[in-house]
This record gives structure tokens, sequence and C-alpha cells, in this order.
């Protein structure tokens, strides 16, 4: 049997639900939108606690970041200028500094026996003097490559150019710094690789491909 006060329960329900469902008035619900807008709602002290914290954090990080960055590039630094200081050390106390000696020593004596006058205020003169010594070196270093003495052109010119192609390596892998290797090589690497292009020439035509390309490079980077 039908309990006949189920419709009239059900339908009272229904009315309730009703009667509590949120009102969507659209002029009601712009009202609302205005006044959030006019008073937002304000965080509590444990939200403004938290995001101060996210924010503290988040500076913390970047700070530690970019002094740690600052500092890496200190080192780096501090680095590259104790390499250059090494390397000009090395030349002081080492054989390449004799061998530019005796090298430099050679040039004098080629160009006295040459005849070659090359005027400082032309320049074609003194890059035909270059070459014509360029090319008495050549011969020189031939001559005495078979002969039996401590000190052969050759070998001091090899010397020179491993010296110098290390210098251009370590400049361009950043591990020295630039400007003072410049400083102090850069009058002396000019004035050997003006006279030793001929030379280098001669070595590249046999079997040595790339002989003195490194100070070439080097040479160039100290023009700029």
């Amino acid at each position: 049997m039908i309990d006949p006060t189920l419709g009239h329960s059900m339908k009272s329900t229904a009315a309730v639900m009703h009667e509590t469902q949120p009102h969507s008035d659209p002029e009601e619900l712009d009202n609302i939108e205005e006044e959030t807008r006019r008073h937002p709602r304000q965080e509590s002290r444990l939200e403004r606690v938290e995001r101060i914290f996210r924010i503290a954090g988040f500076m913390g990080v970047t700070a530690s970041a970019i002094l740690a960055s600052w500092q890496y590039v200190e080192s780096q630094a501090k680095e590259a200028r104790a390499q250059s200081l090494g390397y000009i050390v090395q030349w002081q106390t080492g054989p390449e500094k004799e061998a530019f000696l005796r090298i430099r020593q050679r040039l004098h004596d080629l160009t006295e026996m040459s005849g070659v006058v090359a005027s400082s205020d032309s320049p074609e003169d003194l890059r035909l003097a270059q070459t014509t010594i360029g090319h008495m070196i050549i011969e020189v270093a031939l001559n005495e490559r078979d002969q039996v003495q401590p000190y052969r052109l050759d070998r001091d010119i090899e010397t020179l150019v491993d010296f110098y192609s290390q210098l251009e390596f370590c400049i361009r892998a950043d591990i020295c710094e630039s400007d003072i290797l410049k400083e102090y090589f850069s009058t002396d690497v000019n004035d050997f690789w003006s006279y030793m292009q001929p030379y280098a020439h001669h070595r590249r035509a046999n079997l040595y491909p790339t002989f003195g390309n490194a100070v070439a490079s080097l040479n160039a980077q100290f023009a700029d």
C-alpha cells in the first residue's frame, strides 16, 4: 500500500531545496564582484608569513647563485692571470728568451750581409727587407741542419714557434689573460713573424702543412 504522505513529503523536500538554492540574479552578481574588487579579502597572518618565507627562500637561492657565479668568475680571472704570469716567468728563465736573442743576432748579421737597408718611413721597403732576409734564413737553416753545433737556427726557430703556439692556445681557450700577454709579447711576436714567414712557407711546403699557423694567429690577435 502506498503511503499517502510520500508525495507530500517529496514535494516538501523539493520546495525546500528550491528555496535554499543561491539566487542567480545578474545584477546581484555584479554587485558582489564590485564589492570584492573594492574590499578584497584580507590574507591571514599565517598566509602572510608563508608568502614572505616563499619570497625570502626564492631570493636566497637567487642571491646564492649570483654569489657563486661571481666567485667562479673571480677564480677564473685569478687563474688566468697566474697562468699568464707563469708564461712570462718561463720566458725570462727558460730557453725561449735565449733562442730569441740568438735569432735576433742572426737577423742583425744577415741584414749586414745582405746590404738591405729598410727605412722605417717606408712600409714597402721594410716588408721587402724582411722578405729578403727571411729567404736568407731558409738557406742558413738548411745549411746548418747537417752540422754538429750547440745551437742551430732551425732549432731556435722551432723553440719559439712552439712557445708562441702555447700562448695562442692559452688565449684561445680562455685560460690566459690576453691583455697581459699582449702587453709583454706583442712586439717580439710581430718582429719574429715578420722575418720568419718565408721560412714558415718553406716548412709548410715540405711535409709540415700547419707550421707557424698558431704564431700567425697570435700575431693577428695582438695586432687588434
